[in-house]
């Protein structure tokens, strides 16, 4: 499949949306040379990764500090005697 885009004067081309879904490109990509062609290939962005591991942590925390919550208010009863 293929499909012409412009460079501009600055030298920049759009990357098509059903091309960077296809192939997952994201925010950064590697450019190389290859038998005269210009070669692209997706890079996974260290900054994206670590955005995703710090939402992921904070919802653990968010859920065990929840259950830690119920834990401590359910102790609190058995010791006043709340029931």
């Amino acid at each position: 499949m293929g499909v012409l885009v412009r460079v501009d004067s600055r030298g920049r081309i759009v990357i098509p949306r059903e091309f960077r879904e296809k192939l997952g490109i994201g925010r950064l990509v590697e450019l190389r040379i290859e038998d005269g062609k210009l070669v692209i290939i997706p890079v996974t962005d260290p900054i994206d990764e670590l955005r995703s591991l710090v939402v992921e942590c904070k919802v653990i925390a968010s859920k065990e500090a929840r259950r830690l919550g119920l834990l401590a208010g359910k102790q609190l009863e058995k010791e006043v005697g709340v029931e």
